[in-house]
């Protein structure tokens, strides 16, 4: 599923619960996370079941207060910053599901809520003392979109044609898998996040 991608969404951390699994023994936090919608990060970074739902409720004459998601985001990996500018996270955790997604609307505040379960670690324990009850920001992305610097610059070089209008897609495949087509969009949504981690 399409989830924030290419968006750093606000959220506020409401609390959570260490738990412990009964099989493998390990510790775990179920963190909440209330994400703030706004119509352009749900329009670009979310996919129909996330942007359907957000305009139904934002119709306000539905009348609809709270929407519960079927839906699962599975395996994403979670970056979560102090400031919506910030170029270093102050925790990076997963891959995890996420989980009990809902919309809510009260007045003129729409948001999501839903559930983060992450294997708990020193920095995660250290990370839920210091910011729970805050407000923060975070990025999802798939495990495995998750790009190192390297990589990340190596596609900018290849996508560069797509900006300037060279050309008008790319198709990569590996093989045993689907091509996958980049646009002149998928192009700069590199680009960008390549120009947040590292400024000229």
């Amino acid at each position: 599923m399409k989830f924030f991608d290419g968006c750093r969404p606000e959220f506020y951390f409401h609390g959570g619960r260490l738990m412990k699994d009964a099989k493998s023994g390990k510790q775990f936090w179920k963190l909440n996370l209330v994400l703030t919608l706004k119509a352009g990060e749900v329009a670009c970074g979310c996919d129909d079941v996330i942007r359907n739902n957000y305009v139904a409720i934002e119709t306000r004459e539905n009348r609809v207060e709270e929407i519960r998601l079927a839906d699962v985001v599975l395996d994403q990996v979670i970056e979560f910053y102090s400031l919506e500018d910030h170029k270093a996270a102050v925790l990076r955790c997963g891959p995890c599901d996420l989980t009990e997604l809902r919309i809510t609307r009260a007045d003129d505040l729409t948001e999501l809520w839903l559930k983060a379960e992450i294997e708990n670690s020193d920095e995660v324990h250290k990370f839920v003392r210091e910011y729970v009850f805050q407000r923060l920001w975070v990025e999802f992305a798939p495990r495995q979109m998750r790009l190192g610097d390297g990589v990340r610059a190596a596609m900018d070089g290849l996508t560069a044609p797509l900006r300037s209008g060279g050309i008008d897609s790319i198709s990569l495949q590996v093989a045993g898998h689907e091509a996958v087509v980049l646009t002149k969009e998928d192009a700069e949504r590199i680009h960008n996040k390549l120009k947040r981690i590292r400024p000229n």
